[in-house]
């Protein structure tokens, strides 16, 4: 009667252990940004997994098939990404872009050739020949 006891508690304790599985993986563990995202890919065993990017907020997406994304924006700085499903975490590292420039001097320069776009074509040749007057005499 003990043994028939054991072998069902055991087998209870293997069931519930078996289905509290919170499987969680992702294809890598460190992201480089293309374009402007990292896209992170993995598998879990929930129906949702969280995550957080440098401590902020946390955001959900749903587990479809097994398999779960979710896109990382690009950044200048290092982002660490903590994923969790269930009781299982992992964390991911999305690493840093290059800066395309100061946004002072690239704003000015796109709101200059905003302004030229929209000037009278008689006006625009006239500034066109007088960048072209600028650039021989610093040659000289």
């Amino acid at each position: 009667m003990k043994k028939l006891l054991l072998s069902a508690l055991g087998l209870l304790a293997l069931t519930l252990a078996g289905c509290s599985n919170n499987a969680l993986t992702t294809n890598k563990t460190d992201y480089h940004p293309t374009a402007l995202t990292a896209v992170i890919k993995g598998d879990a065993k929930t129906k949702t997994v969280h995550y957080r990017i440098n401590n902020g907020a946390t955001q959900t997406v749903n587990v479809k098939s097994g398999t779960y994304f979710f896109q990382v924006p690009a950044s200048t700085k290092t982002q660490t990404v903590k994923v969790s499903a269930g009781t299982t975490h992992k964390t991911v590292t999305v690493h840093r872009v290059k800066a395309l420039g100061n946004y002072r001097k690239l704003a000015a320069k796109y709101n200059q050739m905003t302004i030229a776009s929209h000037l009278p074509a008689k006006v625009q040749k006239q500034l066109q020949a007088a960048q072209k007057n600028q650039a021989t005499t610093q040659k000289s």
